[in-house]
This record gives structure tokens, C-alpha cells and sequence, in this order.
């Protein structure tokens, strides 16, 4: 079996990066806050492969109008 070589410069960046993302995790349920977005109703996320290999990324995302209406007058 045939493993990569790994210098001791990625090691050390993959070290930091599983602790702060250990403590990204650990805060996260520690501190759980409540977030919402009501006037976000759904969205759509599709690609396509072009001939050359790339793909192109689509996104088309709904809202609720009335929710800007109802914010400006408060």
C-alpha cells in the first residue's frame, strides 16, 4: 500500500486545523445560539460539466417579498 508523503509542514497545518475546529465544535455546543431566517423560503443548487472538464455552478434562491416590505416600516 502506497501512502502519500507527508511533510512535517502539512502535518503541522492539519494539527491546527483539527484543533480549531475541535474548538469551533466544543463552542458550538457549549454557547447553541437560535438562529432563523424567515423571509429565506428555499433554493435551488445545480452544475453543469463543460466539454473541457470545469463545471459551472448554479444557484437560484427564493424569498419572501413581503418580509422587506414589513422591515422598513418598523
Amino acid at each position: 500500500m502506497l501512502l502519500p508523503n507527508i511533510t512535517n509542514g502539512q502535518k503541522s497545518s492539519n494539527r491546527i486545523f483539527s484543533s480549531i475546529l475541535s474548538l469551533c465544535v466544543i463552542l458550538m455546543v457549549v454557547f447553541p445560539f437560535r438562529a432563523s431566517a424567515s423571509h429565506f423560503m428555499g433554493g435551488e443548487i445545480w452544475w453543469e460539466c463543460l466539454a473541457n472538464g470545469k463545471y459551472v455552478f448554479h444557484i437560484r434562491a427564493y424569498q419572501m417579498c413581503s418580509f422587506y416590505a414589513w422591515a422598513k416600516h418598523s
